[in-house]
């Protein structure tokens, strides 16, 4: 679930309702021609809807991969990890939570470990 995409989709919904809307309705018709930039809709402005973006999938691994703290996660991606295995403990809950946070910091080696120490 990505925020950015949720966000981005709603206002194409609202822009189209609005539209649907301003037919039937004085309302919705005053707010529409009212609305000129003030919103995210930017109603007045029917011909050039606002520039919304969508991030796919692949951009945003690709983004995260790329980042210092997170780039090591893609290495769960080769060939002899078992993925599954690997982030199952994530999904079943049954850790503290101040427990998981310490072994995803210790994973994203924020943490020194006493094994790291001696080297």
């Amino acid at each position: 679930m990505d925020v950015v995409n949720l966000h981005t989709e709603q206002i194409e919904n609202l822009r189209e309702l609005f539209s649907a809307k301003a037919c039937t309705s004085d309302l919705h018709s005053v707010v529409s021609l009212a609305d000129k930039g003030y919103t995210p809709l930017n109603l007045a402005n029917r011909d050039d809807p606002p520039n919304l973006s969508f991030l796919y999938d692949t951009e945003k691994q690709e983004q995260w991969s790329r980042k210092e703290l997170h780039g090591h996660h893609h290495e769960i991606n080769q060939p002899h990890i078992d993925k599954k295995a690997s982030n199952i403990w994530l999904m079943k809950g049954e850790l503290f939570a101040k427990t998981e946070g310490f072994l995803i910091a210790i994973q994203d080696q924020v943490i020194t470990t006493n094994n790291y120490k001696n080297v």
